[in-house]
């Protein structure tokens, strides 16, 4: 129970929907409990982050997989870079995925990416070795990297709706104050 009560508080807060967060819970795969381990806290956050990326948990723990699979990930890293003539280095992300933090091998391969635009612009060929170099494919790479741009579009909101608020606040301190 207060496991449910922490994913729903947690999802609410990082405006995930707590139905998502809750099937990906319910259906925990055994490759994702041997990169988690069965903490109820560290399943529910893990699942949270993996949200906000757009990706369930099953699909990080096969992108840790992928890089896990060194030469195989090197090689297509390689490939990638080639076609792409972007620089790539998913050595941190290899890193994070040995010590089990599959969303955050997840998020620094995301990050490498760059948008959805400059994706979007790619040729099919480029688009697959992107994709496949970290164990996608170019559907759900395309849903990561909108969902990156929409939470960096919500941060930007949040932070304008706290100065606005930080505003107000102060405004109402110094009306106080006059009296």
């Amino acid at each position: 129970m207060q496991a449910q009560l922490f994913a729903k508080d947690l999802a609410n807060a990082s405006g995930v929907p707590i139905n998502l967060v809750m099937e990906d819970l319910a259906n925990i795969s055994d490759d994702v409990q041997a990169y988690l381990g069965n903490n109820p806290e560290q399943l529910v956050r893990a699942t949270v982050e993996a949200r906000r990326l757009g990706m369930s948990l099953d699909q990080t723990a096969k992108i840790a997989d992928s890089l896990l699979d060194f030469e195989s990930s090197i090689e297509k890293e390689m490939e990638a870079q080639v076609l792409t003539g972007k620089t790539l280095n998913y050595d941190r992300a290899r890193q994070l995925a040995l010590q089990g933090d599959t969303v955050g091998a997840a998020k620094d391969l995301v990050a490498q990416m760059g948008g959805a635009a400059e994706f979007n612009k790619m040729n099919v060929v480029q688009q697959r070795a992107l994709a496949s170099s970290v164990g996608m494919s170019v559907g759900e790479m395309k849903k990561a990297l909108g969902t990156k741009e929409k939470e960096k579009d919500l941060e930007e909101e949040r932070a304008e709706k706290l100065a606005q608020a930080q505003m107000d606040q102060a405004k109402g301190i110094k009306i106080v104050a006059t009296f």
